[in-house]
């Protein structure tokens, strides 16, 4: 569709006004298409464009300086045209919304009133069903994707006990976990401190139900070795980069450094886009991945140690183009050794597609409320 000529607005706004797709964007036909959440990609005070669908509808909000409109429009479109009924705001009359749409991004042309504005818009939230292709990255030889049973054989191959624990949103309470089945496993320390009932190592495998990928979705990992049986924690950095290659990503704090691997929805390292896609600011939207188990807290004036319940947690935050996360939380001690790690790899539209179950039923009732006030506006007749 050709590009709409823009109304005389601000330069920040301008910027965010694309009013061009590739040419091999299509007229989308049903709001079943476009189920999800899709909003400018930077938005400013003076101009915000927010779409919400589902199968069974969607609510336009358009807003600039003073003016702010919100529109339902019904489920079924005609060549990409959609029917746009005003339900809030002040100087908007009904019209029509043309969409087009290419990959995770559309070409949404307003309703009357906006002078055929035509701006582009990314999706923030909403499912993915899509096949999945995996990274090879491995954490203690498990992989994201794996089989759930295969995975904890894996495991149990290497002497850990694993055990299946029900729904990961029972781990921790208060928080928003991942709803489905996890196992987790732990191996005891040996040597000077083996025979109790402490973990040097605990690992959380995580699946949710109901996504299109029924193997592992997340894989959460902590390890505290005993101090005279640490690497080097310089040592240990340089064998993550041997494995994984270079972080895209590394923050430093103290004694602390953080570092993350991108991958792409293709199960490669993500670059362009999806590298800055992945490395965006975490938004709202979570879930919480965690392991309960006993450790022991070494003392390093009496060189002695002490059980300890002890628990990891992972905030999951799934970014609208990004495929998995791989990321290492390192913590050395004052001698430079290895204290201990948290790591956790997940794959992010697994994590959206659970978050977009959940929400998406309120919005669902919202939008058919909407459609069920207008109709009945419409055919209610005045008593005189």
């Amino acid at each position: 569709m050709p590009s709409a000529a823009l109304p005389r607005i601000t330069s920040s706004c301008a910027a965010l006004l694309v009013a061009s797709l590739p040419s091999f964007a299509e007229p989308i036909d049903t709001t079943a298409e476009l189920e999800g959440v899709w909003n400018l990609p930077r938005k400013t005070a003076q101009f915000k464009v927010e779409l919400e669908a589902t199968a069974s509808g969607a609510i336009l909000a358009v807003s600039r300086v003073t003016r702010r409109c919100t529109y339902v429009l019904t489920p079924q479109g005609n060549a990409g045209a959609f029917e746009s009924i005003p339900i809030k705001g002040n100087r908007c009359a009904p019209g029509v919304t043309r969409i087009q749409g290419s990959g995770r991004n559309l070409s949404l042309t307003l309703p009357t009133g906006w002078k055929d504005q035509t701006v582009t818009l990314a999706k923030a939230n909403g499912p993915d069903t899509g096949a999945r292709t995996y990274p090879t990255a491995a954490v203690r030889g498990v992989t994201l994707g794996m089989n759930f049973e295969q995975a904890m054989q894996v495991l149990r191959d290497d002497g850990l006990d694993v055990q299946s624990k029900g729904s990961s949103a029972r781990v921790l309470q208060g928080v928003k976990g991942l709803t489905g089945t996890y196992a987790q496993a732990s191996a005891p320390y040996g040597g000077e401190f083996g025979g109790n009932s402490a973990s040097e190592e605990a690992l959380g495998l995580f699946r949710v139900n109901g996504d299109v990928n029924a193997g592992l979705v997340a894989v959460l990992r902590h390890w505290a070795p005993a101090p005279f049986d640490a690497p080097r924690a310089d040592a240990f950095m340089g064998a993550l980069s041997n494995a994984y290659g270079p972080a895209d990503d590394v923050q430093s704090s103290g004694r602390l450094q953080i570092h993350s691997w991108y991958y792409g929805v293709n199960g490669q390292r993500a670059v362009g886009a999806e590298l800055t896609a992945c490395s965006q600011r975490p938004g709202r939207d979570l879930r919480v991945a965690a392991i309960l188990f006993d450790a022991l807290e070494f003392i390093s004036s009496t060189g002695r140690a002490r059980l300890d319940g002890s628990s990891v947690r992972s905030d999951l935050f799934p970014q609208s183009g990004c495929g998995y996360t791989l990321r290492y939380h390192i913590r050395s001690n004052e001698d430079a050794s290895l204290k201990n790690i948290d790591s956790v790899f997940y794959d992010h539209r697994a994590v959206a597609n659970q978050i977009w179950t959940k929400d998406s039923a309120p919005l669902d009732d919202k939008i058919k409320r909407a459609l069920q006030s207008t109709s009945a506006a419409q055919t209610n007749e005045s008593k005189l």
